[in-house]
């Protein structure tokens, strides 16, 4: 009973991940999928640009991402993902290694990954990241949905104010553009 909006609160809220930007991942996570021949996740971390753990970000400014794997079988073929959506799990971002030309992962044991999102430019609100590693176009051999939440705050993305949260109840996405009135 109530509004749709309290209801599908209510229901972020029991599917959100409080982490302060660091989780380590038990094998437990409800939402894990995959074989985990190749690979095995073992945690996430957020990074702001001062290079401090964190899981609240400024629209406008760096995000880094690290990723720490156990890496079963090294090979040239794997692609690692990440998914970037709101907490009603609609997907603005994908980052993906080989799109960026990364496939390679040459020893076994612990591999750190870093990814470095230049600028954030998602509206205020809360995110979470989906997080997966696979061989290029196979299903998910480990895959975390909803490993990490964040949440991003007003910030500046130019010289001019843009008070983008007046705009944002379902979280989007700004993306920079040139006007000219001819």
């Amino acid at each position: 009973k109530g509004s749709v909006e309290n209801t599908l609160t209510k229901y972020i809220t029991t599917r959100r991940v409080y982490s302060s930007g660091h989780v380590v991942f038990t094998g437990n996570e409800p939402e894990r999928f995959g074989e985990k021949k190749y690979g095995l996740w073992k945690s996430v971390t957020l990074k702001n640009q001062s290079d401090t753990v964190t899981d609240i970000f400024v629209l406008g400014e760096k995000m880094i991402i690290e990723l720490e794997i156990d890496i079963f079988t090294p090979g040239d073929e794997f692609e690692i993902g990440i998914g970037i959506g709101n907490m009603q799990e609609v997907f603005l971002h994908y980052v993906l290694s080989n799109w960026e030309g990364v496939s390679s992962i040459s020893k076994t044991g612990k591999t750190i990954i870093e990814v470095e999102l230049p600028y954030i430019y998602l509206f205020p609100g809360n995110y979470l990241l989906n997080i997966w590693i696979s061989l290029r176009g196979a299903y998910y051999d480990d895959a975390i949905h909803n490993a990490i939440n964040f949440r991003v705050d007003e910030g500046k993305v130019n010289q001019y104010d843009t008070y983008f949260e007046r705009f944002s109840k379902n979280t989007q996405v700004y993306i920079p553009s040139t006007w000219k009135i001819l």
